[in-house]
């Protein structure tokens, strides 16, 4: 028979009002471990919160000196890796092409990698919103929808449906003014 140490998961803020147990009082009841999964989203979130309202109330966060927020700052772009990212992004075409094991491509060619490389989040989140575009092409609206006001739209909105009266949720999400998201609620 396998030995398996006891892990205690913590439930800090329950709905229930359950007690958390300390260390010492888990190790009494033969926990090994303590797994407090939502300590730091805990954390994080009462520190953001007053962050937030002094902003409001003041304008400034005062919370970390300016000191404080540059090794904060480089140590969350350190532990992301943006230090290789924003070496990438400084590298200029010229620095690529002058490469020696890029020498047999085309100034075009690598001109080309260089921007798709650069610009690869930008190009992937408009093919995304391409893709969801394309499916709202096949959401049809009901001819009875511009019998009634359509309180989810602005007045402008609602006019200039009104005039077109699109037959997709992406034709009217097309117009200026209009979001999939309350066609979609209206329909």
């Amino acid at each position: 028979l396998a030995k398996i140490p006891l892990v205690y998961v913590v439930s800090r803020g329950n709905r229930d009002n359950r007690p958390v147990a300390t260390a010492a009082q888990l190790a009494d009841m033969g926990y090994k471990v303590a797994l407090d999964a939502l300590l730091s989203l805990l954390v994080s979130f009462h520190f953001n919160k007053r962050a937030l309202e002094e902003l409001r109330a003041t304008g400034d966060f005062t919370g970390l000196s300016a000191e404080e927020c540059v090794t904060a700052r480089h140590d969350i772009e350190t532990l992301v890796g943006l230090d290789e990212f924003y070496a990438i992004e400084e590298e200029t075409v010229e620095d690529v092409i002058n490469r020696p094991e890029l020498a047999d491509l085309s100034r075009e060619t690598v001109e080309s990698a260089c921007i798709e490389v650069r610009y690869e989040g930008y190009i992937r989140r408009q093919l995304r919103e391409v893709e969801r575009t394309a499916r709202y092409e096949h959401l049809h609206l009901a001819d009875s929808l511009w019998d009634e006001p359509l309180a989810e739209l602005s007045r402008e909105g609602r006019e200039k449906l009104g005039k077109i009266r699109p037959s997709t949720v992406a034709q009217a999400a097309r117009v200026a003014g209009v979001s999939p998201a309350r066609m979609r609620r209206s329909s």
